[in-house]
């Protein structure tokens, strides 16, 4: 099978140009991506097509206005024979760029023959076409990649060419490296999307830590040469340093695809696309992320079937809240219920006091908790809307209080306020829990993404005061999972937010009837199929005691266990819960069944 490597080129003037043929010139190369074809020198047949205006020859007589065929080849072959190439595209562009730049040729056509390919890989030949204006324009794209003054933005916001990065980090702050990379990044690309976060074993060099990956969406106008100078200095300002191949590293980042542009430079060392992205599942599983249809322009597949070719995957996705990596689909993740309130459903007026927060904070972490959640807001429905200022009067001492005593504890702040939810994160707390996803204020979600906190986007209808009204539906597993992924689509719309920092609420008993909260448990895993971690909050919801027919708290705990098992089963990853010690003897049992 050959493959055709191609890039556009200044419009040639073969029509008035003489043709001169080399064939079937035989060189020796180390050449291949696959390690077994690197041990020794393999056999590559070149045929090239030269196109140079030799009329002065006929009237001079003098070699200079002619081709030597013996220098070229010469020169092909000590060049080609000494240097290693990845790709035979790198090694035939190399053979172009002799004939256009050191001996004046006009425009080339070059093609190679690998025989041992035949056995080794599925692209044995390759043919491309280049003329000296390409080569005075890489040169002229590098020099410029020189100049580029660091932070300076180059976007042009009609350039439609799509250009996807891989992240990856695998020493000290993982999560912060790759933040601090994006944020840099930013002053001269715009991030239209990311993947999910995934933490994936080493490659390739075994003996260093597990990775942190993702791949991202940019817009930029930087050129490929100058887009890889850029990415370059990112990696010095995050202290890269030089180790062994795949070895380990603070940052990453490197350059998959540049729309259908094909690049093969050994020299400042660009190829585009990146070679290696068929063989890596922690390249093309994100990637899959954000277009599992994008085309390779070599390979003529899309990144789904390149990844569904993959003999072995070792991703897992993960959540990264604080300083915690929370590992997705490996064990469930128990959310504990703080109310700081008068008023709540089921414990309103029991933690309102300092003492009782802080006691009620210490059980629940002993019996397993992951994150405590905490509220001084009341959603019960028909529940009266308090004030920013009486929220954080109640909620502020609590965080501050549960911080100083354990530095550890994932705090979530359950407030739809943007005002109470940057006073909780200045005071501790990590994550928000917004009951209207980021739709009761509109500055929650640029907030939470300025930070880059984590957000719950939970559905509801309403408001607490109204939503009882609002519970009507014709199709309630639909319309709730539309809405939620709107909703979510506005918030990651031109990489304002980052996918792995979005968790999912179908938002059980908010503006929902018994039945409509059965129908989405019973439908569950169509919202875990769209791939961010579900959040679940049956605890002692009115929906288990309509169903049981038992309207005591104390009796609500064996429905809820119920709902947990079930929605574990169907892949939900948080339950948000009153009664932890129960939830973990529960979550365990179903993990291990399973996870």
């Amino acid at each position: 099978m050959e493959l055709n490597a191609s890039t556009d080129i200044a419009p040639n003037m073969k029509g008035n140009l003489d043709k001169i043929f080399i064939e079937d010139l035989s060189i020796q190369a180390i050449i291949g991506v696959n390690e077994i074809e690197r041990i020794k020198k393999q056999n590559m047949i070149l045929q090239l097509t030269m196109f140079y205006d030799v009329s002065k020859c006929g009237k001079s007589d003098d070699v200079k206005d002619t081709i030597n065929y013996s220098t070229v080849c010469d020169r092909i072959v000590n060049v080609i024979e000494s240097a290693n190439f990845f790709t035979i595209e790198a090694l035939v562009t190399e053979v172009a760029r002799i004939c256009c730049v050191d001996f004046g040729v006009e425009e080339t056509i070059v093609s190679c023959k690998k025989p041992s390919a035949l056995y080794l890989a599925k692209a044995p030949g390759v043919e491309i076409r280049r003329n000296k204006a390409f080569f005075k324009q890489q040169s002229q794209s590098i020099e410029q990649s020189k100049k580029i003054p660091f932070g300076k933005k180059l976007f042009n916001p009609a350039d439609k060419k799509r250009i996807f990065l891989a992240l990856g980090s695998n020493l000290g702050d993982r999560v912060g490296h790759i933040h601090k990379a994006l944020q840099l990044l930013s002053s001269n690309c715009d991030i239209v999307q990311t993947s999910f976060l995934y933490e994936t074993p080493p490659a390739y060099y075994l003996d260093q830590p597990s990775f942190l990956n993702c791949c991202i969406e940019v817009k930029s106008q930087l050129s490929p040469f100058e887009l890889l100078q850029f990415l370059q200095k990112i990696e010095d300002q995050l202290s890269r340093q030089k180790t062994v191949r795949y070895g380990p590293r603070t940052i990453d980042i490197d350059i998959l695809f540049y729309g259908s542009t094909v690049i093969s430079c050994e020299n400042p060392g660009l190829i585009i696309p990146h070679q290696r992205i068929q063989e890596r599942d922690f390249v093309l599983g994100p990637l899959c992320d954000m277009d599992p249809n994008f085309v390779h322009p070599l390979l003529n597949q899309s990144l789904s079937t390149l990844f569904s070719m993959l003999k072995k995957v070792e991703l897992r996705k993960v959540l990264p809240v604080g300083k915690v990596l929370f590992p997705l689909g490996k064990k469930t993740i128990l959310m504990g219920i703080l109310n700081i309130t008068p008023d709540s459903f089921s414990d309103g007026n029991k933690y309102n006091t300092l003492d009782k927060a802080i006691e009620k904070t210490k059980a629940m972490i002993e019996e397993g908790a992951n994150i405590i959640d905490i509220g001084g807001q009341s959603t019960r429905p028909g529940a009266d809307l308090v004030s920013v200022e009486e929220e954080l009067n109640r909620i502020i001492p609590v965080i501050k209080l549960i911080r100083k005593e354990n530095s550890e504890i994932i705090i979530s702040v359950d407030t739809f306020y943007s005002q109470v939810a940057e006073e909780a994160i200045k005071y501790g707390a990590n994550l928000v829990n917004d009951v209207s996803g980021g739709k009761f204020d509109e500055n929650m979600i640029p907030f939470c993404s300025k930070l880059q906190i984590p957000l719950i986007f939970m559905h509801m209808k309403g408001n607490p005061k109204t939503m009882s009204d609002l519970a009507t539906y014709e199709n309630v597993v639909e319309e709730v999972f539309n809405s939620i992924q709107k909703n979510v689509g506005l918030a990651l719309n031109e990489g304002k937010f980052y996918r792995w920092n979005v968790i999912i609420d179908p938002g059980l008993g908010f503006a929902k009837k018994a039945e409509h909260s059965m129908e989405i448990i019973k439908n569950l895993t169509k919202f875990c199929s769209i791939g961010f971690p579900v959040l679940i909050g049956p605890s002692r919801k009115g929906f288990i005691s309509k169903t049981t027919n038992e309207p005591e708290t104390s009796t609500k705990i064996f429905g809820t266990m119920a709902v947990c098992s079930a929605a574990i089963q169907k892949g939900a990853d948080i339950i948000r819960i009153h009664d932890v010690k129960e939830a973990k003897y529960t979550t365990s049992m179903m993990d291990a069944l399973y996870r």
